[in-house]
């Protein structure tokens, strides 16, 4: 629920992010922070031909949340004709590096979740998703990624 309801990573996972033509502005806005490495960048022509746009084209800003690919100094996107379904493929790995970078406030939402469902666990119904608690809330809308 934490994940969810804050658009983060909580732990490293790999995503893939589709895009259905490259950003006009030159950087491509990357989901679930927080961001560690770009894997790759793939994309398809319009005769379905997969290629990987190179590393050296483009820099990775982590620091920044969310996360973001920019173009490097003189590089441009490339200006073959795409494929006309979500072409374009960024392979990228979220999240903090172990459970102690997590921050301390995700863990105390996840926390008092845990023990709103054992207080009321007769109101818990088994296979369900329970619903999060204003209180819960409260403490996720300060980590929530706006975007």
């Amino acid at each position: 629920a934490v994940e969810n309801e804050c658009w983060r990573a909580l732990m490293p996972q790999t995503w893939d992010l589709h895009l259905p033509g490259w950003p006009a502005g030159g950087v491509i806005w990357i989901p679930r922070p927080p961001l560690r490495s770009i894997t790759s960048i793939t994309y398809r022509d319009e005769d379905g031909t997969a290629a990987t746009f190179d590393a050296a084209n483009y820099r990775v800003d982590t620091a920044t949340e969310p996360g973001r690919v920019v173009l490097a100094p003189g590089a441009d996107w490339p200006s073959v004709a795409l494929d006309s379904s979500n072409p374009i493929t960024v392979r990228f790995v979220a999240g903090y590096a172990d459970a102690g970078d997590v921050p301390g406030m995700a863990k105390a939402a996840i926390l008092l979740q845990i023990g709103e469902i054992y207080a009321n666990r007769e109101a818990v119904i088994v296979g369900s998703t329970p619903q999060v608690t204003p209180a819960v809330q409260r403490v996720l809308n300060l980590l929530k990624v706006r975007y």
